[in-house]
C-alpha cells in the first residue's frame, strides 16, 4: 500500500454493529499484528497515513503528485525476479504464519532444490559470473 498524506484508514464496522469482513478478520492481524489489529478494530478510530506507515498498514509513503509513480516504481522493483522462484518464495511466505519453523525450513530446502535445477537460476548465474568477470 503506497498511500498519500491525505489517506486515512479505519475499521469501522463494530460503530455499525458488525464485524469486520472482507478478510479484515484475518489480513489485519497479519499485517499489523494481533494487539494492533484489535485496538484498530475495538476502537474504530482513524488512522492517518502516517502513523498507517509506522503500524505497518501501509508500505510507503509518497506526495500526492508521485502517489502513482511511487505506485508504479515499487510495483515494478517487485517483479524483476524469476517467476518460479517469485512465486515459490510468495506461496512459502503466505502459508508461514501458520507453520512452523522446522515445516518452513523444510518447504524452504524443498523450493531452493527447484531453483537450483531451473533455467531462470542458470542464467542469471551466468549473467552474474559474466558481469563479475568485466
Amino acid at each position: 500500500i503506497v498511500a498519500g498524506p491525505a489517506a486515512s484508514f479505519s475499521m469501522t464496522y463494530l460503530k455499525r454493529g458488525l464485524i469486520p469482513d472482507g478478510g479484515g478478520l484475518y489480513f489485519l492481524p497479519r499485517r499489523v499484528g494481533t494487539t494492533v489489529a484489535k485496538e484498530l478494530i475495538f476502537s474504530a478510530r482513524t488512522v492517518a497515513a502516517d502513523e498507517a506507515a509506522m503500524i505497518g498498514l501501509a508500505d510507503r509513503l509518497a506526495d500526492a503528485e508521485t502517489l502513482l509513480d511511487e505506485a508504479r516504481n515499487w510495483a515494478q522493483s517487485l517483479c524483476f525476479g524469476p517467476p518460479s522462484a517469485v512465486a515459490l518464495s510468495k506461496s512459502i511466505v503466505n502459508r508461514s504464519v501458520d507453520l512452523t519453523l522446522e515445516t518452513v525450513f523444510a518447504l524452504g530446502s524443498e523450493a531452493q532444490s527447484i531453483c537450483y535445477a531451473s533455467d531462470e537460476h542458470h542464467e542469471a548465474v551466468t549473467a552474474f559470473l559474466d558481469k563479475k568477470s568485466r
